[in-house]
């Protein structure tokens, strides 16, 4: 395996923890540099923010704001939990996460794209459709998907 740049992709849920230790573990393995992006989800921010009192004065770019730096905590605590030794850079576009890890992934040149499953199956990834199998289908490099923990 000829790895040298591993492009980690993690969001807010529960196994990113675990997509990042075992991406970590492998560049770990074969001396590769690490990527994380964490891609903020521009329809996720416009549909929370319909629930937001605007009286709280919380408008949309406050809002993505907040998702950036709720990002940023996120990637820091996962390099200081699993990537202290590592050449880690780090990517925190804004927009619809499938596009922007595969654009990211081709501009950052990654051999290798880890990402996690999120627990859907059947008719979840039917009409909701799954980030991790978009990026599987349409990838040019290789893609690890890890699976939740049990």
């Amino acid at each position: 395996m000829n790895y040298k740049k591993i492009l980690i992709a993690i969001d807010d849920r529960e196994n990113s923890t675990n997509v990042a230790e075992k991406g970590f573990e492998l560049a770990d393995q074969l001396n590769a540099e690490v990527g994380i992006v964490y891609a903020i989800d521009l329809s996720t921010v416009i549909r929370n923010y319909d629930m937001i009192n605007p009286e709280l004065g919380l408008f949309i770019k406050e809002s993505i704001v907040e998702s950036k730096e709720n990002a940023n905590k996120a990637i820091d605590k996962l390099i200081k939990n699993f990537g202290k030794d590592h050449k880690t850079t780090r990517f925190t576009p804004e927009g619809h996460p499938r596009e922007l890890i595969l654009d990211i992934a081709e501009k950052w040149e990654a051999d290798l794209i880890i990402i996690g499953l999120h627990g859907k199956s059947g008719l979840g990834i039917f009409f909701m459709g799954s980030i991790s199998q978009y990026i599987s289908l349409h990838s040019k490099v290789p893609v690890l998907i890890v699976p939740q923990k049990e």
